[in-house]
């Protein structure tokens, strides 16, 4: 090995006086000339993959988004020894000194046939693929396009009141809000397609006797509609047939304009303003009696109501609902009347509360407990209902017949529920049964 060695050595050195490889004629020649064929062809490959890797090095360099990772020496297949220009002087050491020589050179020169480029390819493309992919201020662009998403990762808390959204850019309170806009609104559909009423808020446009404002609580609206729905069912199919095309007022600070006294509700003749501070299970049933006592004939039947008390007209202390507003209903009500407001404010309030009280479960049952002693009481509830009352049990126990009605009541008709609830056949859907169930329920509560 040794000896081959020495005979290339010596094949370069007459080389580089002035011998030729291609010569023929030269056969101790041609052994020196594969070799150094070789050679050459070894050269030439190492200078083709080195240009081949480092375009494929520009190539990758491309801002594509993914991570780069640096070029290995041990990852070549092929050697890259050092690319010199062949000397004609002589050459100095063996093939195996060489060695070692080319593998230092060799991973140096690969990498950097790779890294040279780089600081002309980042001044033309100063945010290039390796910033983008090596630094952490890649998120600057998200948070510049949708920083309240990019902070949405790290600040929870604030998410809830800050996107993108219409209703979740508004505060927890405006969501609640229209949280239940949507649900007034749905109770209004439900009113007005299973009862034909309709629902406005402020006072009635016709009105000139009262004034009133908007309300603004939603919650408040909320509840009194839901109260208002709760309400209608325990009046039967035939009088609340008579509720269609009414309309129902929430009414805000509902105050007469004469001397700004603080009102609960009004009726019309199709329509109930109701202060929206006061239950509205109270105000309907009042103002409602008042639009079924209109639609019968209004004041006819008020001489005749009178004459049911003690002293007839003589006994209310007026004659108008509006003078009696500041009645005090916490008083005891004096005999044959239901209430202060009724014997202040004359026969219609007397008779709307008079009705009123048998409706609320709360009031009835004291209600018939006193007509069971109190005859003129006794009187006009059994006008109300057209039902006999019997003062020993306290409970109604049947219809009134009509000629009972003439001759008890002095009514030339049935009046007020005796007339409303009355069906062709004659029965009453307000009958017995109806006024003693809402009377127990009041005594299953514990009232008295």
């Amino acid at each position: 090995m040794q000896n081959a060695e020495s005979n290339e050595l010596k094949g370069c050195s007459e080389l580089g006086r002035g011998g030729s490889i291609l010569d023929s004629t030269h056969p101790k020649h041609f052994g020196r000339v594969g070799v150094l064929a070789k050679r050459v062809a070894l050269a030439v490959t190492a200078v083709v993959a080195s240009f081949s890797i480092s375009h494929a090095a520009d190539a990758q360099e491309q801002p594509t988004g993914e991570s780069l990772e640096p070029l290995k020496p041990h990852s070549l297949e092929v050697p890259f020894p050092e690319v010199r220009p062949l000397r004609s002087s002589r050459i100095r050491g063996s093939v195996r000194e060489e060695e070692p020589e080319v593998q230092l050179l060799r991973p140096s020169g690969a990498s950097r046939r790779v890294r040279k480029p780089e600081p002309e390819m980042q001044l033309l493309r100063p945010s290039g693929a390796s910033r983008r992919v090596r630094e952490p201020a890649e998120e600057q662009p998200v948070m510049l396009l949708r920083s309240s998403g990019a902070r949405r990762r790290s600040e929870p808390a604030e998410a809830e009141e800050r996107t993108t959204s219409r209703i979740e850019e508004l505060t927890p309170a405006e969501r609640e809000d229209t949280a239940i806009t949507r649900k007034i609104r749905a109770l209004e559909r439900q009113l007005h397609e299973e009862y034909g009423i309709r629902i406005a808020y402020g006072n009635n446009p016709s009105t000139t006797e009262y004034s009133a404002g908007k309300p603004t609580n939603q919650e408040l609206i909320e509840s009194e509609l839901i109260k208002l729905s709760q309400l209608l069912t325990k009046y039967p199919p035939n009088v609340r047939a008579r509720l269609r095309n009414i309309t129902v007022y929430f009414a805000k600070d509902l105050r007469l304009k004469k001397n700004g006294q603080k009102a609960g509700g009004f009726a019309g003749d199709s329509y109930i303003v109701a202060d929206i501070d006061n239950d509205i299970r109270w105000i309907f049933d009042h103002e409602y009696f008042h639009i079924l006592d209109k639609s019968d004939g209004y004041e006819e039947d008020n001489e005749t109501w009178a004459r049911l008390n003690q002293n007839g007209m003589a006994d209310y202390l007026h004659l108008n609902g509006t003078d009696a507003l500041d009645a005090d209903e916490s008083a005891t009500p004096s005999e044959g009347f239901s209430s202060t407001y009724g014997k202040e404010g004359g026969p219609d309030e007397d008779q709307a509360k008079s009705a009123q009280d048998l409706l609320n479960p709360w009031k009835a049952y004291t209600l018939t407990m006193r007509a069971k002693t109190d005859d003129i009481l006794r009187n006009k509830l059994e006008a109300i209902t057209g039902c006999l009352f019997d003062q020993v049990t306290g409970k109604f126990v049947r219809q009134l017949t009509l000629q009972e009605y003439k001759e008890r009541l002095g009514f030339n008709d049935f009046q007020y529920y005796a007339a409303a609830s009355r069906l062709p056949s004659g029965k009453l859907t307000m009958g017995p049964s109806y006024w003693n169930a809402i009377a127990a329920s009041g005594e299953w509560h514990g009232v008295r």
